[in-house]
């Protein structure tokens, strides 16, 4: 990784012929420096104990994966070498064109998945699809119905609310495996 006099020094050095950059190593270069501009847009946090931190990491580990694997190839498709001067730039044109519209994305998905209105609209087909087995869960409590068939009924209404539940979890799931949700998630544990 490169302040602004080391990449001013590197970028001599290899001019001059002192040094020869290798292919793997600038690659990874690149995809730290990269990754480290879209970390340098987000909210500071200079009250954040190292156990704050290391927390966000561990529950953001899921998500780091899919982030690395996108700074992989944003990365090559950088025409600057992390230590030009020009390479910020592609890492800005990189944001605007694809990190900023994907984290707003991410955040309307977030946003619909946990939304009250999403959430009982779910709710409330399953329920309506759980009926019949409520019916009969209902009547058992009323004394109308064998333990069997409240057992029955029980486990007819449990199936669609369960499927509703599990519907939600899977959207959240989704949403955290997107390869920008590193940073949307720093940025929310950070705001």
């Amino acid at each position: 990784m490169f302040d602004d006099e080391i990449a001013s020094l590197t970028q001599s050095g290899i001019r001059a012929g002192v040094f020869k950059a290798a292919a793997g190593p600038t690659g990874r270069c690149a995809q730290a420096m990269t990754a480290s501009g879209f970390m340098a847009r987000l909210p500071t946090f200079p009250d954040a104990t190292v156990d704050e931190v290391l927390d966000i990491r561990s529950e953001l580990s899921e998500s780091l994966t899919p982030f690395r694997s996108k700074m992989v190839s944003l990365s090559k498709n950088m025409t600057s070498e992390a230590w030009e001067d020009s390479f910020e730039d592609e890492v800005h044109d990189a944001w605007v064109e694809s990190v900023a519209p994907a984290v707003a994305e991410i955040d309307n998905a977030v946003q619909e998945n946990k939304s009250l209105p999403s959430l009982a609209a779910g709710v409330t087909d399953a329920a309506r699809a759980a009926y019949p087995g409520l019916a009969v869960f209902g009547a058992g409590i009323a004394g109308h119905a064998a333990p069997a068939a409240i057992a029955g009924g029980v486990a007819s209404a449990a199936g669609p609310l369960g499927k509703a539940l599990n519907a939600h979890k899977t959207q959240a799931h989704s949403i955290r495996m997107q390869p920008f949700y590193f940073l949307y998630g720093v940025e929310q544990a950070l705001g």
